[in-house]
């Protein structure tokens, strides 16, 4: 029996030998094999884990926490704002350990530091709902647990540089996919190397899930090393650098579709801080006098190089579009939810459609005649740089422009009176031609499910936001066609927020019909100078690369950028070199694919691959368990 105050032994890897000893750690038993050992040369490398004494909780946790600081020290924004992919190759390599290794409370350790690394990884949320961030992270957590039992189960049998990954991915995939409250995804741990050339290339072919398999596989392997002081088979470097190898080579020998110069696009960023844009007491100055001018300054930069497309961000303009059945909903009695707040009668429909047509067709396109007297009063009123046009009936936007701008829209649904976080397209000459919506909402602040009941919630989301969330999605990624000087229509899919973060939004409309870019409508002043917006932007990048085509986002408060096919930066809202929280315009030639249906082979297989990423897992414990059954039968 251990004296009470004998001193505990030094954590040392490099002897293996001597973990049973002390007080951090447990002997174990393993049937048909007698007491847990350290590694011999003749078997180095292979199944390591597997002879793994057990592991104290104390030091699990450490092990664990390590990782995690890996990972958000890597992270986007943090550090650099893209990053320091590199530690991403090492990051699991504690958690591996920590996983692989038996001993008490096992899974009770792992799964409260995943849920603390999990908070760390939603920091950002603490801006809106801190409230939130114990569950954003107590409950993705066991899907990561649940990844750690597989790691763990397999690596009994296999090097922990094929365990690691086959369950980290099991982990990552069902806490990416699982709809909200049952999970919430966010970051993937192949988003760390979006940004490193060529590997990140590799993502034509396999996402960022094929990503996260390598940065895991390293992992893995650098975890093999450490346990066995370097000696480990020629397969078990096969299986950890393999994967790095193929990546890189992939990233080289797959290039995005050929390009050419594309529409010439003026994306407006008015630096709007949430507390304005939902508590502003003059929306019409906050929300349309300034953005507007902001876009005639930015069209004066532009010179002659005016622009095809003008875009605002999410939900810019200060008016609602009313759907036509939600029109006749509301004359035949339809009315909001009682939860939702007060009711909207014809009359306050009527009105707000009117008011959208006067802001957009009457002063943007000079169809005066939709002008009221009163608003060019309050126009007047506010100095607006540009009443001279709005009185002399002349269109503010100069010809040939068309207009995308993010605004609510009134539809019904289910009977109710309900809103969609839309996005508008009005073609030169004031004609609106389309109108799609997102088509993830983000749980709680748009989507009510599931909080209907909860009065308090609604009230604090009254309280930050300005609202009560009683938005419904959108049944398809939108994509509209727009005019251009120096060619044919271009088409552009629409993606609004927090669409930017899923794979659904880019590979679906590219399947189903011509898109020749993407354009990313969004508000992230939510968050406000946190690293939000530049994991939004590492996001945008592997979309970019994934599906060959240029990502433009235009947002309320930044980060505004235009990335190529490539994954480049092709430009950049960034003044005094801050891309967060900017403000200005940033003008842009988007390049398009020469051939508009060239898809990668992600877009044509991206809707298999979270299934295909965790069958290695599945498979392979499966196959453990089927052996294990075997040995102890005596087969």
């Amino acid at each position: 029996m251990e004296r009470p105050n004998a001193p505990r032994p030094r954590f040392r890897a490099k002897d293996l030998s001597r973990w049973g000893a002390g007080r951090g750690f447990v002997k174990e038993e393993v049937p048909g094999r007698g007491p847990s050992a350290g590694p011999d040369t003749a078997s180095a490398g292979r199944a390591v884990a597997s002879r793994l004494p057990a592991l104290f909780p104390a030091r699990r946790a450490v092990l664990a926490a390590l990782a995690w600081a890996l990972t958000l020290l890597a992270q986007p924004g943090l550090l650099t704002p893209d990053g320091v992919g590199v530690l991403g190759f090492v990051a699991l390599a504690p958690w591996a350990v920590a996983v692989a290794a038996p001993g008490p409370r096992a899974d009770r350790t792992l799964w409260l530091v995943t849920a603390l690394g999990l908070i760390g990884w939603f920091a950002w949320m603490r801006y809106l709902l801190p409230g939130l961030l114990p569950v954003m992270g107590l409950i993705p957590a066991l899907w990561i647990l649940l990844g750690a039992r597989v790691t763990r189960g397999l690596a009994l049998h296999a090097p922990l540089a094929l365990a690691c990954p086959a369950g980290w991915l099991v982990g990552e995939v069902l806490r990416f996919v699982l709809p909200e409250p049952l999970s919430f995804g966010w970051w993937r741990l192949g988003v760390l190397v979006h940004d490193l050339e060529p590997l990140n290339g590799s993502a034509r072919i396999w996402g960022t899930w094929g990503l996260s398999w390598v940065l895991a596989a390293t992992s893995g392997l650098g975890a093999d090393l450490w346990l066995t002081r370097g000696r480990v088979r020629p397969s078990t470097w096969g299986l950890g650098l393999g994967p790095l190898a193929l990546g890189l080579v992939l990233g080289v020998v797959t290039q995005p579709p050929a390009m050419r110069p594309g529409p010439r696009v003026l994306l407006v960023t008015p630096g709007l801080e949430q507390s304005l844009k939902a508590f502003s007491s003059d929306r019409l100055s906050t929300h349309y006098v300034d953005p507007v001018s902001l876009t005639l300054d930015g069209l004066e930069a532009a010179g002659d190089e005016v622009p095809d497309l003008v875009c605002w961000g999410e939900t810019m303009l200060p008016a609602r579009l009313v759907a036509p059945e939600a029109m006749e909903g509301a004359r035949q009695g339809a009315s909001r939810p009682a939860w939702a707040g007060a009711p909207w009668s014809l009359g306050e429909l009527q009105a707000a459609d009117a008011f959208t047509s006067a802001l957009v067709e009457g002063i943007l396109y000079g169809r005066a005649s939709r002008v009221p007297t009163s608003l060019g009063l309050a126009l007047s009123a506010r100095e607006a740089p540009f009443v001279d046009a709005v009185e002399a009936g002349r269109a503010v936007l100069p010809g040939g422009v068309s207009l995308l701008t993010g605004i609510e829209e009134v539809v019904l649904h289910e009977g109710d009176l309900r809103r969609r976080n839309a996005a508008a397209l009005w073609t030169p000459g004031g004609e609106r031609a389309a109108t799609v919506a997102k088509t993830c909402l983000v749980p709680a602040a748009e989507d009510p499910a599931g909080f209907t009941e909860l009065p308090f919630l609604l009230d604090a989301l009254l309280a930050v936001g300005g609202y009560v969330p009683d938005f419904v999605a959108g049944t398809e990624q939108g994509v509209v066609s727009f005019p251009t000087r120096e060619g044919p229509p271009a088409s552009t899919a629409v993606v609004i927020c927090y669409d930017n973060v899923f794979d659904g939004p880019f590979h679906s409309p590219l399947s189903r019909e011509p898109v020749d870019f993407f354009t990313v409508l969004s508000n992230e002043a939510w968050y406000e100078d946190s690293v939000e917006m530049d994991h939004m932007v590492a996001f945008s990048r592997l979309a970019a690369l994934a599906s060959g085509r240029a990502v433009a986002r235009a947002t309320n408060s930044g980060a505004s950028v235009v990335l190529g096919a490539d994954g480049r930066l092709i430009a950049e809202l960034a003044p005094g070199g801050q891309r967060r929280m900017a403000r200005g315009t940033l003008a842009c030639r988007v390049p398009i694919p020469e051939d508009d249906r060239a898809l990668t082979v992600w877009v044509r297989t991206a809707r298999l691959q979270p299934l295909l990423w965790m069958l290695p897992g599945l498979l392979g414990l499966l196959l453990a368990r089927r052996a294990r059954t075997r040995v102890q039968s005596g087969a």
